[in-house]
């Protein structure tokens, strides 16, 4: 049986390796950190932005559409090199393009939107698309063409009965919550050309 200090060694040694691990794969695991844009490295933004311009920041393509269909869960490469490679759920939905708010239009009116994790097993901390549900998306673009929402449930927006909803935690993107397509599509265009580095990110 293990002596208490050899307990309390393995259980620090994992608290630091789960920590390395996170540091190196946490923001590229999702996507959130990244050079694509204009060659600057940006992170996941937190709830605390200063302004819209703020809490768009990093967002690469605005789309609207509607879900067509909700794929079986797939695995993707986190993309480590060496003995920290693994692979992790994501639950791919192809969404139908219907208006492009901001940024490259793509190469197909339909797109593969990836969903952190699968909900069913709630192994996500995001909101999940369901078919028929009408979407406007706040994207970063993969290197395999797919996209992901900009960050979790900020770049996730539902038109329900006129009005945009979100489980946004951003300050800022609350206040557009219950706002009518046109308000919405409009703020987050003119603010999405004007994005800027929040001051929390180095």
């Amino acid at each position: 049986m293990k002596s208490k200090l050899q307990i309390i060694a393995i259980f620090g040694s994992c608290i630091i390796a789960s920590s390395i691990l996170g540091f190196v794969i946490g923001p590229d695991l999702f996507g959130h950190s990244s050079s694509n844009i204009n060659g600057n490295e940006y992170a996941a933004t937190g709830s605390d932005t200063d302004s819209l311009a703020e809490a768009l920041y990093g967002v690469q393509v605005i789309v609207k559409g509607t879900v067509n269909k909700v794929l079986p869960v797939e695995m993707r490469d986190a993309g480590i090199v060496g003995k920290g490679s693994f692979q992790y759920e994501v639950t791919p939905a192809t969404i139908s393009v219907t208006q492009v708010v901001y940024g490259e239009v793509p190469e197909s009116k339909e797109i593969t939107y990836l969903q952190h994790g699968v909900e069913d097993k709630k192994t996500s901390s995001v909101e999940f698309v369901h078919e028929g549900d009408q979407v406007l998306l706040m994207l970063t673009k993969t290197p395999d063409g797919k996209y992901w929402s900009y960050n979790f449930d900020d770049g996730i927006w539902k038109l329900n009965n006129g009005k945009m909803q979100s489980k946004t935690h951003d300050v800022q993107l609350k206040k557009l919550v219950n706002t009518n397509y046109e308000t919405f599509s409009s703020s987050v265009r003119k603010e999405a050309k004007q994005q800027m580095k929040p001051k929390d990110i180095e």
